[in-house]
Parts: C-alpha cells; structure tokens; sequence
C-alpha cells in the first residue's frame, strides 16, 4: 500500500489481490485464511478494514509500517 501511495485513503481490498499476484505471485487461496479479508482481519495490530461491500477498503495502521509482526 505504500508503494500505491494508499496509506491514508487505503486500498480497495478487491484490487488486492490481482495486484498481489501481479507483484509477487502469490495466491489468498493457498493460505489458511483463503480470502485476502478474513487474511488482513486476522491481524487487526497491522491493518484496518472498512465494512464489507465493493468499495471496501484496507488501511495500514500508521506506526506499524515497517515494524516486524
């Protein structure tokens, strides 16, 4: 998200993950989780989550940007 200058306004969790296989080939579907929503609430200390709909959005927590999880 910082690399999509995100931050503050977030990202829209929808283009999350075709942007993740893009970048890094990786795949919500081969983790536990199996949807990028249920994989960003799970770790509620590192991002926030809009309520669910097509625009929903995910926001990192700010102070948590670059510190190890």
């Amino acid at each position: 998200m910082t690399d999509q200058g995100c931050v503050s306004e977030g990202m829209r969790i929808a283009a999350l993950g075709p942007l993740m296989h893009a970048r890094h080939g990786t795949r919500i579907s081969t983790f536990p989780e199996r949807t990028w929503r249920a994989y960003l609430a799970a770790r509620t200390e590192l991002y926030t989550l809009d309520p669910r709909g097509p625009e929903a959005r995910v926001r990192l927590r700010l102070g948590k940007v670059g510190e190890s999880a």
